[in-house]
């Protein structure tokens, strides 16, 4: 006879826990363990007998108890360990019937309404599907790139290689122009954080002007009007490549970084913004933060220069240091909450033959 459980936690842990039981049932310390319980429990239903002036000898429950466990415990069966996400099956033998019968009815009946709810409540993330936290995960994962040169060298590569360098241009245009934007009160702060990266670079000037690397033959001087028109279109056709598709999806651990984006933010409610755009703004946060830095260095502003290039260090730091929510605390305590459920059942073998407040006990358990 098999039985299927559905792990949240973590499926080898539980695995672990699963072959532990089936070793520690199968002893003969276990059965002298129930035994004892056994008796104690006869002793503690005569001694409630005499307390009550031996009106009557429930004996009957020191049988109703050992038949609970000989059924619960008596034979061993298979166990089939199923990840409830990525749907990976681990298999257990001679494990008792009764924790793997309770396992398997209760995980396949949370599991079943788990679907049944998810279907209903479609804009939250599947916990079948995905793991807990799973969005906030990939999208803390897009700030955590801004450093992978791998993924500058697939869009300078899209655009022809050579002397072409897409991070030095749009550093180069935010110093020379976007800076000068914000110098001059044409926008501000709050203008740079919210807006569209479109609207909020952008600085239309005949005026001023910067230097782009965006042809393989060597760099350009457009003026900032026609700067960012060649600098927008070569990013766009740069980001649209296969090959940045495929670095993109490799960096975010999916195969469709687009798509996963997109599910990411609409699980999140966030529906006014494109994914493409929201991986773009991420992608251009620390090169904002740079252009800032090298316009306040040429203005021979150093305390600006040194604060900018502090904040920008100390982020990466944290950054760095940091992991998902999920995997620091949440699918760990979920895993021991789990797999002391399945633990602990050799002691409830013990308590179950106590007498009827032992059955109840292992019933409010269960």
């Amino acid at each position: 006879m098999d039985f299927s459980i559905y792990s949240v936690g973590d499926a080898a842990f539980l695995e672990q826990i699963m072959i532990a039981v089936a070793m520690a049932t199968g002893t003969g310390d276990f059965e002298r363990m129930v035994s004892i319980g056994l008796l104690i429990g006869a002793l503690i239903i005569s001694f409630q007998s005499l307390f009550q002036g031996a009106k009557s000898w429930d004996l009957h429950q020191v049988f109703a108890c050992w038949l609970v466990y000989a059924i619960s415990f008596g034979a061993g069966v298979t166990v089939t360990i199923e990840d409830a996400y990525n749907g990976q099956v681990r298999v257990v033998d001679n494990v008792p019937v009764g924790p793997a019968a309770a396992g398997s009815i209760i995980s396949s009946v949370g599991f079943g309404l788990t679907k049944l709810f998810e279907v209903a409540y479609s804009p939250v993330a599947s916990v079948t599907e995905s793991k807990f936290m799973d969005s906030l995960e990939l999208l803390s994962k897009l700030r955590n790139h801004e450093m992978e040169s791998a993924l500058w060298t697939v869009w300078n590569d899209s655009l022809g290689g050579g002397a072409v360098d897409m991070k030095k241009s749009l550093t180069n245009y935010i110093s020379e122009c976007t800076a000068i934007k914000f110098s001059l009160g044409e926008s501000n702060e709050d203008q740079i954080n919210t807006e569209n990266w479109r609207t909020a670079l952008r600085f239309d000037s005949q005026i001023y002007g910067t230097r782009l690397y965006l042809s393989p033959s060597g760099p350009t001087d457009p003026s900032c009007t026609d700067g960012w028109i060649q600098l927008s279109q070569s990013f766009e056709t740069a980001f649209n490549s296969g090959l940045s598709q495929q670095a993109l999806g490799y960096l975010l651990s999916t195969t469709d970084a687009l798509n996963a984006t997109s599910d990411a933010l609409y699980r999140l409610q966030v529906t006014n913004v494109a994914a493409g755009d929201f991986i773009k703004a991420n992608f251009l946060q620390p090169i904002v933060q740079r252009g800032f830095a090298q316009y306040y260095s040429d203005m021979n502003d150093p305390y600006a220069q040194i604060m900018l290039t502090q904040a920008e260090s100390q982020r990466n730091t944290q950054y760095a240091a940091e992991q998902s929510l999920f995997v620091k605390s949440i699918q760990p305590l979920m895993t021991l909450v789990e797999g002391f459920a399945y633990a602990i059942t050799p002691i409830a073998a013990f308590v179950m033959v106590l007498g009827s407040k032992g059955l109840l006990l292992v019933g409010k358990y269960l």
